[in-house]
């Protein structure tokens, strides 16, 4: 006789089943990530800001 048993056969798809439940899904992770991406976006534009304020500096002290 070849192969598994019932049992052992049953006890393979039980875990695997089990396995894919604690799977997550693109979406999921899309989800989970977007306050993220918001957060980045904002600290992107504070930056930006600094740096303009820090240019406009520079030009004034050199050219005001």
């Amino acid at each position: 006789m070849r192969g598994l048993t019932r049992a052992q056969a049953e006890a393979v798809v039980r875990a695997i089943a089990e396995a894919q439940d604690e799977l997550i899904t693109r979406k999921d992770l899309e989800i989970a990530l977007a306050p993220l991406k918001t957060d980045l976006a904002l600290l992107k534009w504070g930056v930006g800001l600094v740096i303009a304020g820090v240019a406009a500096q520079i030009m004034k002290a050199f050219f005001g």
